[in-house]
């Protein structure tokens, strides 16, 4: 399995993503800078630098033409990704967590840091005394893409509504609707419009990831609790298949042809203190038989726990987003995809490999000194 390093940031990355042909990356970090590389090689393509706050979130158009971010500054820019320049920009007083464009790309949403407020959803939904977010809604302008003049600025949205404090979010392509995971463990599904469309509980404590998987099919989630499940993308949203991660799962994604599930996530460098081997496991992506639930490997890199995680559209290749800093693309190779096929026996990426005998090398010569 090739594996490539790149420093994206001097402190946490906070968001890692493809675009929608898989051949370039994007990471957002507190740094206040989001920044691109081609996925195949990890050559840095360019910053995006304008927010004066942690970036918190982003999202690709299907062309690849724009690039969305929303950030703790109260702010959330629309640039051009080829030249890097800021198309629009809408200033508020709120914290933003989430961004995301629709499925057609026509608009965008934000997502703010919940807050008490209106509680005329929180009774609709059954969450009376929660912390409510409110959901900005944009038109994406006709020829934005195209715009050359200086960055158009706003203060106000076209619409906005209310949703409970929201933990993980996913666009749920089969309905054109976005699928907020909350801190009750519960996920409620909103159309762009602000239209209360379902409700299920999966877990019973906070949704820390949460993804549809590429077909559309079924939903991956994981909570605080360390547990993952898949529940159907249908309206009666079924748990199919539930496991123990063994982890806090901050990020997750799927492999369609080898129907595994990868996590990644771990708690803070800082609170480990069990010995460095079983520290690194905290930190080692976690692969999943999705129909068995059973684990079937790791694949380490990370020094540090992953804050978020994605599978390339033609799953080929996954990102890491570390708490170090740094961007980790690992390019699966026919070693990954045989040791899968054979029955799922455990296996060793060759970097892996060749560090470990590196240091079984050096321990040997001084040995022999």
């Amino acid at each position: 399995m090739r594996h490539i390093a790149c420093k994206g940031a001097d402190r946490p990355i906070n968001r890692v993503t493809y675009n929608h042909d898989g051949d370039l990356v994007f990471a957002v970090s507190t740094d206040k800078v989001a920044t691109v590389w081609n996925s195949f090689d990890g050559k840095h393509l360019g910053f995006f630098a304008g927010h004066t706050g942690s970036i918190t979130y982003c999202d690709v158009s299907i062309d690849s033409k724009l690039f969305l971010t929303c950030s703790f500054d109260g702010s959330a820019i629309l640039w051009n990704v080829e030249t890097g320049k800021q198309l629009l920009k809408f200033n508020s007083k709120d914290f933003f967590k989430f961004c995301a464009f629709n499925h057609d790309n026509t608009k965008f949403i934000l997502v703010t840091k919940a807050k008490r407020g209106d509680t005329s959803l929180a009774e609709k939904t059954n969450y009376n005394n929660s912390l409510m977010a409110s959901v900005y809604v944009f038109n994406v302008p006709d020829g934005i893409r195209e715009h050359e003049g200086e960055c158009i600025v706003r203060e106000d949205c076209d619409h906005e509504f209310r949703v409970p404090e929201c933990t993980a979010l996913s666009l749920d392509m089969n309905e054109d609707r976005f699928a907020f995971g909350t801190t009750r463990g519960s996920v409620i599904f909103f159309d762009i419009e602000g239209t209360h469309r379902a409700e299920c509980s999966p877990h019973h404590s906070a949704i820390t990831s949460l993804v549809l998987e590429p077909n559309g099919n079924f939903f991956i989630s994981a909570s605080t609790e360390k547990k993952m499940k898949i529940f159907t993308s249908n309206n009666d949203h079924t748990v199919i298949k539930e496991w123990d991660a063994g982890i806090i799962v901050n990020g997750i994604g799927y492999f369609p042809e080898l129907q595994v599930v990868a996590c990644a996530g771990g708690e803070e460098a800082s609170k480990v203190t069990q010995s460095s081997a079983e520290g690194a496991e905290q930190f080692a992506t976690r692969l999943f038989h999705a129909p068995t639930g059973i684990m079937i490997g790791m694949v380490p890199g990370s020094f540090g726990n992953v804050i978020d995680f994605a599978v390339s559209p033609n799953g080929t290749s996954f990102l890491v987003g570390g708490h170090d800093g740094y961007l980790r693309i690992f390019h699966i190779d026919q070693q990954f995809v045989r040791a899968i096929q054979k029955g799922l026996e455990p296996f060793e990426p060759e970097f892996v490999t060749a560090a470990r005998e590196a240091k079984e090398n050096a321990a040997n010569k001084e040995e022999a000194q």
